[in-house]
């Protein structure tokens, strides 16, 4: 990773570790004609599995800010969502909220969680620190659907 790296000057590692079972790195890209940098993290796992590969599915990892693509093996969306969804149980996060919300969407599910139980205003806060202006209305919908478990 570090020979690719180096080998751009757009590129430098801020980030890097080996870990018993992971590669960690965090990588800081600058172009020419981005006002700020963005970072990529990465983390590569080392462990053996024996997993049923049903349970994952080949992906084009790609961004809009620079021309580097990767095809790497990841979890389905339908194993991401089951998890999100035995996770938010014991960690109710806003951004889970909107993560459960956004993978029903792209599997043309319906998002049927109810009984939120956050704050006033929590969904909101939360999720505008994350989301680009564009998701607001999504965000709002999400409020509406907590005032209504409140």
């Amino acid at each position: 990773m570090t020979a690719i790296v180096n080998s751009d000057e757009r590129f430098s590692i801020t980030d890097l570790a080996s870990e018993y079972y992971t590669h960690l790195a965090q990588i800081r890209i600058k172009e020419s004609w981005q006002k700020i940098a963005i970072s990529m993290k990465i983390e590569v796992s080392r462990r053996i599995t024996k997993e049923n590969n049903s349970k994952f599915a080949n992906l084009l990892a790609k961004s809009a800010s620079t021309n580097i693509s990767v095809i790497t093996k990841v979890f389905s969306l339908e194993v991401i969502l089951e998890d999100k969804l035995r996770m938010i149980k014991g960690r109710k996060m806003p951004r889970d909220i909107f993560d459960i919300w956004f993978i029903c969407e792209k599997l043309n599910k319906p998002f049927t969680l109810k009984n939120l139980g956050y704050p006033k205003g929590k969904i909101r806060q939360e999720l505008r620190k994350f989301l680009p202006f564009s998701f607001y209305p999504v965000i709002e919908d999400l409020e509406k659907l907590n005032a209504k478990s409140l």
